[in-house]
């Protein structure tokens, strides 16, 4: 607003690619939009000098992310000396919402770049907004808000944690994850909810101490600030790992995924699974299907017809060549309740015994088990006759004796349930008792 320049430095492996640049993920490190809070400042030096190193560690951030810092994001403010506001007397960091162009300058020009960025479809990662507390002790974040279904509910607590992993000035428990009401206009709450940065965070830094493992209160300093500033460099970088980790896993699982896919097409056309229609040429040098007793099964993808295979039946079996009707057709299974030579409509019962009394060998349409005793001989197979053949009033007789049966059964239970309780069915009367009087009753 008073036109101080405002610096943005842009960090990474090789700056002046910009193909291979905008293939990166993008950090956005902000500090001091309060001009009060100085150790805010301390804290970016420490995680500039960290990034800016030539540590294993740091060139993998390097060449895996482009970081994006502002050191200084209210100039206007620390030079005349203001404690939260700039020169318009606002407070910066609750005008993320709707900047204004001339009044808060800093804060549209950064939302411009984002805007930028997001229009080449260039994916900004991370957001840290360093600043200092001037009530509560050690180093703790404030996180957005996510439901508890979004994996984000448990992904923004991994960077935090692994902070408080290194050292005892940063407290996770002192961490807050939700975004209050007076808060919503903030860079934290803005960049997560309108331009979906899931990973913003607000490093908030204590002005006076903090509470070491033993319980000790050790005051802050500007080295223990500026180390602490390298201590979530090197948790971002940490957090970049398991990231790359997990997206590799998921790649691995992708790949696994189609390679099952693949097989389940390379599967036989006679596989129950397979869903896909066989070809005509393949129906016909491909072997059947055949049940657990070897005997083989119709398919309904076959172009076989059903008479066609009855007839490859029986000449496979030889258990019906011995058929003495003659008018009979193997097209016209017994159990389709058609109508006889004789010309008498007959029910399915008698139609099937008829069939099976004219055959010589009865047996051959409905086999019945063959068990084995004990000792490993075959026990003789009873053959059908007429007289044990299945009929359908026979059926519905028996359907009914059933049904009576357990009609009988409710009611027993429910008799037996009813004298057992029956105080819960009938209301016992109340007796009435005279109404009690202190002192003496008057007749």
């Amino acid at each position: 607003m008073s036109g101080v320049d405002v610096p943005l430095l842009t960090i990474t492996e090789d700056v002046n690619n910009e193909e291979e640049n905008s293939k990166k993920r993008v950090l956005i490190a902000t500090g001091r939009i309060h001009p009060g809070e100085s150790n805010g400042s301390w804290v970016t030096q420490g995680f500039l000098e960290w990034i800016c190193g030539m540590s294993e560690e740091a060139v993998f951030l390097r060449r895996h992310v482009v970081i994006k810092v502002i050191p200084m994001l209210n100039p206007d403010g620390v030079i005349a000396g203001n404690f939260r506001t700039g020169l318009a007397g606002n407070d910066l960091n609750r005008k993320f919402a709707e900047p204004n162009e001339k009044l808060h300058p800093t804060v549209f020009a950064m939302k411009k770049m984002v805007e930028e960025l997001r229009a080449k479809k260039i994916k900004v990662w991370a957001y840290l907004d360093f600043h200092g507390h001037s009530t509560k002790k050690n180093v703790f974040i404030y996180a957005p808000e996510f439901p508890v279904h979004s994996p984000y509910y448990y992904k923004n607590k991994i960077l935090p944690k692994l902070i408080s992993l290194r050292t005892d000035m940063f407290r996770f428990h002192s961490c807050i994850f939700r975004v209050a009401k007076g808060k919503l206009t903030t860079a934290r709450a803005v960049f997560s909810m309108d331009y979906g940065v899931q990973n913003c965070f607000t490093v908030e830094a204590s002005f006076s101490s903090y509470v070491n493992s033993a319980k000790e209160t050790k005051p802050f300093v500007s080295e223990l600030f500026v180390e602490m500033g390298s201590h979530i460099a090197f948790g971002v970088f940490e957090y970049l790992k398991l990231l790359e980790e997990e997206e590799a896993l998921r790649e691995k699982r992708r790949l696994e995924r189609l390679k099952k896919k693949k097989l389940r097409q390379k599967k036989k056309l006679w596989d129950p699974l397979t869903r896909a229609e066989p070809k005509p040429e393949d129906l016909a040098t491909a072997s059947p299907l055949k049940n657990q007793g070897g005997r083989e099964i119709l398919d309904s993808r076959s172009s076989t017809s059903f008479g066609q295979a009855v007839q490859a039946e029986v000449k496979m079996k030889g258990q019906y060549a011995q058929l003495e009707n003659a008018d009979y057709k193997l097209n016209k299974f017994p159990f389709d309740n058609s109508t006889p030579v004789g010309g008498e409509k007959e029910t399915f019962g008698a139609t099937v015994t008829k069939k099976l009394s004219k055959s010589k060998n009865p047996s051959g349409y409905l086999e019945p088990y063959n068990k084995k005793s004990k000792s490993g001989a075959a026990t003789k197979k009873k053959k059908m006759t007429s007289k044990k053949s299945f009929d359908l009033d026979d059926a519905e007789l028996g359907i009914n004796r059933l049904r009576d049966v357990k009609r009988k059964i409710v009611m027993i239970i429910f008799d037996a349930f009813y004298v057992g309780n029956k105080s819960r069915f009938e209301q016992k009367e109340r007796v009435r008792r005279p109404r009690r009087t202190r002192g003496r009753r008057i007749r």
